[in-house]
């Protein structure tokens, strides 16, 4: 499962960068490039966690609680989930910034899962 969501976002990452794309197009691709990550976290240090229904926020808590170490980490990807949220449901934009911010947090959330996936703790 984590081997699945990870090489899908790589797809969104890629996507993501399309400077054609809008910015706040660019952000939710990233964002979802996030929560796939996320998701592949969670399939590697708490399976069952998968398995349950929840919100993005639920999911991020789970990853943090898992993962101490990288609490700050998901802390910021909250906030993106935040700044997602407005640009989805109230039309907000969002600046080049915090997306590249984003982009910066989905290389460490890459590396977190190859490290996990390699039976390296975090």
């Amino acid at each position: 499962m984590a081997r699945a969501l990870t090489a899908r976002s790589d797809r969104f990452a890629a996507d993501a960068r399309i400077d054609e794309v809008s910015v706040d197009g660019r952000f939710v691709l990233a964002y979802q490039c996030a929560l796939d990550l996320m998701n592949a976290t969670l399939a590697l240090v708490d399976p069952q966690a998968t398995r349950r229904r929840g919100t993005h926020a639920k999911r991020i808590e789970a990853c943090s609680a898992s993962l101490p170490g990288s609490a700050e980490l998901f802390r910021r990807i909250d906030l993106s989930r935040q700044a997602r949220n407005l640009v989805v449901y109230s039309g907000h934009g969002t600046q080049a910034a915090v997306l590249e911010r984003l982009l910066d947090d989905i290389a460490s959330l890459r590396t977190l899962v190859r490290d996990l996936s390699e039976g390296r703790t975090a």
